[in-house]
This record gives structure tokens, sequence and C-alpha cells, in this order.
């Protein structure tokens, strides 16, 4: 009988046990996503462009949708990209050129590198995993594509209204590498 009951405490002991740490786990575990998210923004390296469309496509000081730019067939080939001295301003004279709507730099493990969109962080977080998966257009209006930077793939996201040719053209994937051989 005494048997019986010290291995009936031990048995609940272990399960009293086993369940404070699994229920430790937990905490922890919504502990870091919380810091994750509060982070989000954040980021060393990230820029975001003050007065740029969001990841909507509307004004995020008027909430309207803008007029859009040039039109993508036919690409800006009137234009040609100089370096700005500055990674923003290099972005932002590139989706001005044609005509997108944003354009985001990430790293292959989804890491924001730099953007003119409210959601980069989403956006490269998403995107990259679905470029590794060889997925190039995951959504009307969004083309995923990779750049080569000293050894390194960079994903390069594009959002725009209008349709963008899968693969890339030429030109932009130049315009993008241009930007980063400048400012990286």
């Amino acid at each position: 009988m005494t048997f019986q009951i010290q291995n009936s405490v031990f048995l609940i002991t272990a399960v009293v046990l086993i369940v404070a740490v699994i229920a430790l786990i937990l905490i922890l575990v919504l502990l870091k996503l919380y810091q994750v998210k509060s982070r989000a923004g954040k980021r060393p390296g990230q820029i975001h462009l003050q007065g740029t469309k969001g990841s909507s496509g509307t004004s995020p000081s008027s909430g309207l949708a803008p007029e859009k730019g040039k039109a993508v067939v036919g690409f800006g080939k009137d234009r040609e990209l100089h370096d700005e001295g500055d990674i923003s301003k290099n972005m932002k004279a590139f989706i001005e050129k044609y005509g997108f709507d944003s354009f985001t730099l990430s790293s292959e493990d989804g890491l924001v590198i730099a953007s003119t969109s409210g959601d980069s962080q989403g956006e490269a977080a998403n995107y990259s995993q679905l470029f590794r998966n060889g997925v190039q257009s995951p959504e009307p209006g969004t083309t995923i594509f990779g750049i080569s930077h000293h050894g390194s793939t960079i994903i390069g996201i594009v959002k725009s209204g209008r349709p963008v040719p899968v693969p890339i053209p030429a030109e932009i994937e130049s315009d993008a590498t241009s930007i980063l051989r400048w400012s990286l």
C-alpha cells in the first residue's frame, strides 16, 4: 500500500513538473513573439520613405489611390538612374522611373535591406521564402526576382498596379543591381 501511494505521489509530481515546464516554454515563446512584433519596423538598415505609398497602394496622407506614374510597359527607357548618394533617394528614383508602387530589397533569409513600402518586413519574410521555393509571381501586382551581389542573392520585391513581365526585364534588374552597388 505504501508503495502504491509513493508511485501515485511520484506520478502526480512528474505530471505537475511536465505541465509547468510546458507552460514556461509557452510563456517564453509568446514573449519572444511579442518582442519581435514590437520591434517590427525598427530593424537596423531598414529604410521607410516618408510620403510613399504603403502596401495597400494608397497614399498614407490622404488614403486615396494616387494616379500611376509611367506605364511599366516600355520601362522608363527615357530616364537613366544616377547615384543620388543615398539608398532611399536611389530607390525612390527607381520606383518613379518604372511607375512602381513600391520596391523592397531583402536578404535571402527575409531581412529587409531597404524599402519604399510600409509593410516591408512582412513582404521580405513572405516573398523571400516564396523566392527560395521557386515562386516568381506570388500574387497579382507583385513580382520577385534575385539579384547577385557580392556572392549573395538579394531579393527584389516590386509591387505595381500595372503588369510586370516575368522574368523581370534586364533593364530593371540592372538598375536594381546599380542601386545595390552604389549603396552597399
